[in-house]
């Protein structure tokens, strides 16, 4: 594979029957690498419905009992295939699974208008087939009805969707994946990245002529709901039961928006340029300028936003051609439209040059964030800002529109990866362009994550801190990157590589589904250095219930944990931090000692 450069890919190896076979973490330029294939065995099945009638489509998650972890979120086919499972359209009912890793198997099956169903402890062996057979049964009906908050009328072909289970089944893009089919060819893996993060449905209705919607095949238990309509603000309900004493009734506000021009330095209108407003971190919305440069975005909630502009895009930054955004906050409200101009190019010009042991890096991205105030918890309000831009074949690069100020510059070399080793960079008033030019260092932290059998763990985040910082939620973004070394997803044998690193001792800290934070000390950042050997327990179930003033439950509360010291245990690892329920309780993983917990 010729053209490659810079470090971060994920390479994989696939062959009927065979298990799939990957390295992660791989430098182009590297050394030969050598994938090797194990034969798999198969599940074969037939899924009927409660009369014993074949059900023609549906969806097929499995997953082998005794595993770790989730897939890498950066590994877009996998991801969602573990989200949403694999889907068969079949007259007889029937499915295939093969490339199987010997073991015992769970596999589970969803269809529309029918209750789930699982069988747990398939034998596979290698080489050979296990037959199955799965009954879908009608399950429960959950009705409601979807009118304006303003009049009560009823909203006819409002769109309701049950989401996933997880945080990203409520990111909401507001469109699916196909409107980023036209650079797929450039950047491989977009469409389907992008249809990840427009969110994952178990399924999605209409409403008819009086506004009602019917769900069927729902289990007894709690349930969430997105509804939309063009015009409206979209609006997620949480915490209803199934089966439901009455009608569900959801009410749609009436629409934000935000509309204006975008003009280039010389004042003349900007065609073609991404115009983006975003939630932190559950909605984003884009628009593209027509001739005379204008965008407008509505359906949305009110509430604060950050408002992006990009000159350039995906596809061109992939070839080398260079991409420009900055973000500031915005606020919108309710039934109104905003007037948001922006002129590119006003501000101060920010250059300089990325390199790799003298060698330019082309498309990577570089960014720059405020070194003090917002923080992560700021952003998700709609505050604080930054600038970013990517580099170009000779690894130039160029970021327009910066407000003078204090900044942490770094560099992004992979997706899902760091930023790390970030530089402070001191923006002076008065200045109109500064250059600030950065080496990529060479050395790394490399490891494994095992769980307490000694079974690999599979897509946690491993990210290195530097030695005496703490990272929590509340901490500046500027203030965090600069302290953070780099980041990592663990691969399917449980490995991860931090490359590009400053040279010090860092503290290793490692997040993944289902088991509570851990950390190592004192890690060296050196060239082919010892590799980390990392064990994850499931350490202490921690029961936590949250009430308001009045000792009501609060649901919907997100919780965070932090040790004595002040540094950050919440797992991250799924997005979010876990949030309460109806009833205000969550339990969450916790390692043993003096801890402090924050909603």
């Amino acid at each position: 594979m010729g053209g490659l450069s810079g470090g971060g890919f994920l390479l994989r190896a696939q062959m009927q029957g065979f298990v799939d076979a990957s390295l992660a973490g791989l430098e182009a330029g590297g050394e030969e690498v050598l994938l090797t294939l194990a034969p798999g065995g198969a599940i074969a099945g037939t899924v009927t419905d409660g009369d014993g009638k074949p059900v023609t489509s549906f969806r097929v998650n499995s997953s082998r009992e005794g595993d770790s972890g989730t897939p890498n979120p950066m590994d877009w086919e996998r991801f969602a295939a573990g989200m949403m499972g694999t889907p068969f359209e079949d007259p007889a009912g029937r499915f295939r699974l093969e490339g199987l890793e010997p073991g015992n198997w769970k596999v589970e099956v969803t269809a529309d208008a029918l209750a789930p169903a699982e069988a747990a402890g398939i034998a596979v062996a290698a080489g050979e087939e296990t037959e199955v057979a799965l009954v879908l049964p009608e399950g429960l009906v959950l009705r409601g009805v979807v009118v304006r908050r303003s009049d009560g009328t009823a909203v006819p072909g409002a769109t309701v969707r049950l989401p996933a289970e997880g945080f990203l089944g409520e990111f909401d893009m507001g469109f699916d994946g196909s409107a980023f089919e036209d650079i797929e060819d450039e950047v491989d893996g977009a469409a389907e990245g992008m249809n990840a993060m427009s969110g994952f449905s178990r399924t999605t209705v209409r409403t008819g002529a009086d506004g009602r919607f019917e769900i069927r095949g729902l289990e007894e238990g709690k349930v969430r709901l997105m509804a939309s309509f063009k015009g409206l603000a979209p609006q997620t309900v949480r915490g209803i039961s199934v089966p439901a004493a009455e009608e569900l009734r959801i009410e749609l506000s009436e629409e934000a928006a935000i509309e204006g021009t975008v003009t280039d330095a010389s004042g003349a209108p900007k065609a073609g340029a991404m115009v983006m407003i975003q939630r932190v971190p559950m909605l984003m919305r884009m628009a593209t300028t027509d001739a005379s440069g204008r965008y407008r975005i509505g359906g949305v909630g009110a509430g604060p936003y950050l408002f992006y502009v990009m000159e350039g895009d995906l596809a061109g930054m992939a070839g080398g051609a260079g991409l420009n955004m900055k973000s500031e906050p915005v606020t919108l409200e309710e039934g109104k439209t905003v007037r948001k101009d922006h002129r590119l190019g006003e501000g101060i010009r920010v250059t300089g040059r990325v390199t790799r042991g003298g060698e330019p890096v082309g498309s990577v991205m570089v960014m720059m964030l405020p070194a003090s105030g917002g923080g992560p918890m700021g952003m998700m309000a709609g505050g604080g800002g930054f600038a970013m831009g990517s580099t170009k074949e000779d690894g130039t690069f160029l970021i327009t529109g910066v407000n003078p100020g204090r900044y942490t510059i770094s560099v992004q070399t992979n997706f899902g990866g760091g930023p790390g080793g970030g530089d402070p960079l001191e923006v002076p008033k008065g200045s109109t362009e500064i250059r600030h030019d950065i080496r990529l260092p060479e050395n790394a932290i490399r490891g494994v994550v095992l769980d307490e059998s000694g079974e690999p763990v599979s897509g946690a985040v491993v990210r290195a801190v530097q030695e005496g910082k703490a990272i929590t939620h509340v901490s500046d973004i500027g203030g965090a990157i600069e302290a953070m070394g780099g980041q990592a997803f663990t691969g399917e044998d449980g490995r991860f590589e931090i490359g590009e690193m400053k040279p010090g001792t860092y503290r290793v800290e490692v997040q993944a589904q289902g088991f509570p934070t851990k950390g190592v000390e004192g890690v060296a950042a050196v060239e082919n250095g010892p590799e980390v050997r990392v064990v994850l327990s499931k350490g202490e179930e921690v029961r936590v219930r949250v009430l308001d003033a009045d000792g009501a439950p609060v649901s919907g509360a997100a919780l965070f944990l932090s040790d004595a010291e002040g540094r950050e245990l919440t797992n991250l690892v799924q997005f979010d931090a876990v949030r309460t329920g109806e009833d205000g309780r969550a339990s969450l993983r916790a390692p043993p000692g003096t801890l402090r917990f924050e909603a």
